[in-house]
């Protein structure tokens, strides 16, 4: 049994949707999506953004600084990995 205090992490992988209800992140009690599309989709990334609750993270395939300045510049996450 999962305690009702339970937060979880989801990881999209990249192969989510970016249209409200594509995914889990509008499941309750989830509090960090990662990568739910593609982390070069930037204009996608943003749209899962506006319209989830949980933080959105991605950048794990980031090769340098301007890799991730892109990501913060474009409000595609809220954290990025790497």
């Amino acid at each position: 049994m999962i305690p009702d205090d339970s937060e979880f992490a989801v990881g999209g992988i990249g192969l989510l949707g970016t249209k409200p209800g594509e995914g889990p992140a509008d499941a309750a009690r989830v509090t960090w999506f990662e990568e739910p599309v593609s982390s070069q989709d930037l204009a996608g990334l943003a749209a899962v953004r506006r319209q989830v609750r949980p933080d959105v993270a991605a950048g794990e395939y980031s090769w340098s600084l301007a890799d991730a300045a892109r990501l913060i510049a474009a409000g595609a996450v809220d954290c990025r990995r790497g």
